[in-house]
């Protein structure tokens, strides 16, 4: 997670990993990811009348940290267009909002939050996905979620 979400999330985060609090979280937080996106007019609350519930941070693995040196979006393979996003560019780009429910496998739920960002559709639009792409892989910041 980085530090503009961490600021954005509030009180809206419970317990992570079950017992460090926020303030824990915001203590330990490596992440040196400048400019903070600039949150847009309709992500203001109380859009969606605010989240009920807390969300609950459970991670197998240290969170990672990012600076704007190491963190990057990246789109290949088949497509028409690749693309690599440095932090700077990402945060420029056009992001829309959503009022929805958050439900965990675990059991516990956050109601009507207010999300922002970029929908993966859209991306995957600009790059042009070619007829014969079957599958997509995703690459994480802690490695776990890596195919090799």
């Amino acid at each position: 997670m980085g530090p503009s979400f961490i600021k954005w999330a509030g009180n809206s985060i419970g317990s992570i990993d079950g017992s460090q609090t926020i303030d824990r979280l915001i203590e330990n937080n490596a992440n040196t990811l400048v400019a903070d996106p600039v949150p847009l007019p309709a992500s203001a609350p109380p859009i969606g009348g605010g989240a009920q519930g807390q969300f609950r941070v459970y991670t197998v693995t240290p969170i990672p940290s990012f600076s704007n040196a190491n963190w990057s979006f990246k789109i290949d393979g088949l497509v028409d267009n690749s693309f690599n996003w440095d932090w700077e560019q990402f945060v420029e780009l056009k992001r829309t909002e959503q009022v929805s429910d958050f439900h965990c496998v675990t059991g516990w739920s956050v109601y009507k939050n207010t999300w922002e960002g970029i929908p993966l559709k859209e991306l995957l639009k600009q790059a042009g996905v070619k007829a014969n792409a079957k599958t997509v892989k995703f690459y994480s910041g802690d490695g776990v979620y890596t195919l090799p």
